[in-house]
């Protein structure tokens, strides 16, 4: 296929997709450009001149190209999304500030992890909500200085705490009023409130720790994870890899939630904040679980197409309904005509992926992080002792020159997950 055609359907596949969103859609080039360029295809294909001027004339278009080219289209969207994962090339406006080289060299790998944590991070979060134990200002602060001594004997980092609660570098956005959120969000970039949750951001001088507090004993895993963040943040000569953005922090939630535990907090209430923890990466990858199959799959067969789709959900129906009988099927199809049509299912799939890389292309960059922190923290949790809170507190101060390899080869599973080593 003419890749300059490929490229205008792609153009249009983007107009009209924020227009439908009520998005702006900056492309170059004139609209009527890229029509011309498919009327041109569907003229020879089908002898028959359609005039662009006229609207329905354009969505004649549109679908003939979207019939023939939207697996072209996925894969070419799919390819870009692993570009903007692992920040090998300039692929949008946007600032780039982290090249992964361990995520790229094994991406594949990876891609199968974050496929089964899918499962894990649903049914951990899938916990009864409950009423969490209220904690007073002073037992809190004796939790965290604890937990410091446990993390860090030194108590070197419990000094750099000390130190940003001197110079005000720890803000509570509960206390704060409306115009002084209104400030933080344009000092920050944030686009809007709802974003001021628990955050570390760099504002003129220094690094700071942004906390909305429940007050109670939730706010000590969650003080822990940002710390964690901060740490990192004021340690850092480099950009921090991605595959271990997250690490850390999570990795300290769960060292909170055993400290907690070990002062009584009960197992239902330890269960239950986790849930809520984790309830962020079921949300996360629930979004783009789609995705993430699609990319498992073009990496094995190096592209995705309309058969090999249509004939894997063929098996996966002709599967689920070998449990039911006719009876059960035909009240299926009642309340869902198109159960059983493959050709529907397929394509909508596709254009649903194809809707989300359009709509929200870095959406997948902001799950990874998440759900591979995630992943390493339970597995380092597993092994908690002096030496790998030690292991740790290292990792956390020099997460920039850390390779990924050495955090993977001590929780066991390299030789599993056919990892690469990258830095020497």
């Amino acid at each position: 296929m003419d890749q300059e055609l490929l490229k205008s359907f792609i153009n249009l596949l983007f107009i009209k997709t924020k227009k439908s969103s009520s998005i702006s859609a900056n492309i170059n080039g004139d609209e009527d450009i890229f029509y011309r360029m498919l009327a041109d295809a569907y003229d020879k294909e089908n002898n028959m001149l359609l005039d662009i001027d006229k609207e329905e004339n354009k969505d004649i278009i549109y679908n003939w190209a979207l019939d023939k080219w939207r697996f072209l289209a996925l894969n070419e969207l799919l390819n870009l999304a692993i570009n903007r994962l692992i920040y090998k090339e300039q692929v949008s406006d946007i600032e780039i500030d982290n090249t992964d080289e361990f995520l790229y060299n094994n991406f594949s790998s990876l891609l199968l992890i974050m496929v089964d944590q899918f499962g894990i991070c649903l049914k951990n979060s899938d916990v009864p909500g409950r009423e969490f134990s209220p904690i007073s200002i002073n037992t809190k602060n004796l939790y965290i200085r604890e937990l410091f001594e446990k993390i860090d004997p030194s108590l070197t980092w419990y000094n750099i705490y000390l130190e940003a609660l001197a110079n005000n570098r720890i803000i509570i956005i509960n206390d704060l009023d409306v115009q002084q959120k209104d400030n933080l969000v344009k000092k920050i970039g944030i686009p809007d409130l709802s974003k001021l949750e628990n955050f570390v951001a760099k504002i003129d001088d220094g690094y700071y720790i942004f906390l909305t507090l429940n007050y109670n004993v939730s706010d000590i895993p969650t003080f822990f994870h940002e710390f964690a963040h901060y740490i990192s943040s004021i340690k850092k000569e480099q950009n921090i890899p991605l595959t271990l953005k997250e690490f850390s922090s999570c990795f300290y939630e769960l060292v909170a939630l055993s400290f907690l535990k070990a002062k009584g907090i009960s197992e239902d209430e330890l269960l239950a904040i986790n849930a809520n923890r984790l309830k962020n990466s079921a949300s996360l990858i629930m979004q783009n679980i789609s995705l993430v199959n699609y990319l498992k799959s073009y990496l094995e067969k190096g592209q995705i197409t309309y058969e090999d789709e249509y004939q894997s959900n063929l098996d996966a129906i002709k599967n689920l309904t070998s449990w039911f009988t006719q009876e059960d099927i035909d009240k299926i199809l009642e309340a869902d005509p198109d159960f059983l049509n493959i050709d529907k299912l397929v394509k909508t799939k596709c254009d649903n992926c194809i809707t989300n890389l359009i709509l929200y292309p870095f959406g997948l960059y902001e799950t990874y992080p998440y759900i591979i922190g995630n992943y390493l923290a339970v597995q380092m949790i597993k092994i908690l002792s002096d030496d790998t809170l030690a292991f740790m507190k290292n990792c956390t101060e020099l997460v920039d020159s850390i390779d990924p390899y050495d955090i993977f080869e001590k929780i066991e599973k390299v030789e599993n997950l056919k990892l690469k080593r990258v830095l020497n």
